[in-house]
């Protein structure tokens, strides 16, 4: 296949096949919680939930949306002081948050791409 201009953030990556066991974020999750990590310029910009949470809470496209500032949405309301969210969108924020931007970056800067999507299948203890 010609290669093209627009997959050149493609031709940094090793040809190669990549099998991944089946995830589970645990609990009462069904299918795994994603964390879709949208980067612009090499930077975070924002990052939407898909997927049920470990209580079984299911998330869709745009019902959970956090910004790279930290404000957005969760499945309670719109992002306020910690302690107000819902207790699993506090427990990402604090504990997960920092290490998705950090990771999605550090790859879109990586491959050089404008805009990439990094996504994250999150577990849970």
């Amino acid at each position: 296949q010609k290669t093209r201009s627009a997959d050149k953030h493609l031709w940094a990556l090793e040809p190669g096949l990549t099998v991944e066991e089946l995830f589970q974020s645990g609990g009462n999750s069904l299918v795994p919680l994603e964390a879709k990590v949208q980067t612009l310029w090499g930077k975070v910009h924002h990052i939407f939930f898909t997927g049920v949470d470990p209580r079984g809470c299911r998330s869709q496209s745009g019902a959970w949306q956090v910004y790279g500032d930290k404000t957005g949405w969760d499945l309670k309301g719109i992002i306020g002081a910690a302690g107000s969210n819902d207790e699993l969108g506090d427990h990402i924020l604090g504990k997960a948050f920092d290490t998705l931007v950090e990771l999605s970056e550090k790859f879109a800067q990586g491959v050089g791409a404008d805009l990439i999507r990094v996504d994250f299948f999150l577990g849970f203890p």
